[in-house]
């Protein structure tokens, strides 16, 4: 079934950024998903304009731009392989890596502490140890390094404190404001704010609520 490939892609690339993750969702949604003699399951020949319609809820140079940049991620990342390139009358066709190859867990080597004799100033020996290798220590701080850019990157708690400025604000001018902050990045910034809050009920505030240095808030709703 189409919404168990959407399952599969969501369970093979949780690290992908939202976006492209989006976008490979969406398409497995859509993909065939039998395999045939010319093509294996999860085979996209939807085009083009049907992502930009249902990612960005429009077609446009803006958002076709937006979705050429998410595949060439997926791309990259190993998400999509390309069998059709898109030409003028022909649209391009995907092939969705829903198995990820399994990358082999890095392990380390207990090494034993090696003794050595060491000689005193009257000439006995004694065992002394020697510091294993520094591999061990390596590792460790790669991952103390990946836990803190998870930390660092983590989405901001949704702030449902009380902003007049903010609460004032019909929808249009909430809009108009969103739009005056992010400018052609406001659909991305949209899409990436529900994949990181799918349970927030008004992410237009949320997202005027966040702080930033770039946000100004004039009377009569300008920005």
């Amino acid at each position: 079934m189409a919404s168990g490939n959407a399952y599969r892609a969501l369970d093979a690339w949780p690290d992908l950024p939202a976006v492209p993750r989006l976008v490979l969702v969406t398409m497995a949604l859509v993909a065939r998903d039998n395999p045939t003699d010319e093509y294996d399951a999860a085979h996209y020949f939807g085009g083009a304009e049907f992502l930009q319609q249902k990612v960005w809820g429009r077609v446009d140079a803006s958002a076709a731009r937006q979705l050429e940049k998410a595949i060439t991620t997926l791309v990259r990342q190993g998400a999509l392989i390309r069998r059709v390139k898109g030409a003028p009358g022909r649209r391009a066709e995907y092939d969705l890596v829903l198995d990820r190859p399994k990358h082999p867990t890095e392990t380390v080597v207990e090494h034993p502490t090696k003794k050595e004799q060491t000689p005193d100033r009257n000439g006995r020996s004694h065992p002394t140890e020697t510091v294993g290798p520094r591999g061990t220590r390596e590792i460790e701080k790669k991952e103390e390094m990946d836990n803190a850019a998870l930390v660092t990157t983590s989405p901001a708690p949704v702030d449902n404190s009380a902003n007049p400025e903010i609460d004032e604000m019909d929808t249009g001018q909430r809009n108009q404001l969103l739009i005056a902050r992010h400018g052609v990045r406001v659909h991305t910034v949209l899409a990436e704010h529900a994949a990181q809050h799918p349970d927030c009920d008004d992410p237009v505030r949320h997202l005027l609520a966040t702080p930033t240095p770039t946000l100004r808030v004039i009377p009569g709703g300008a920005a």
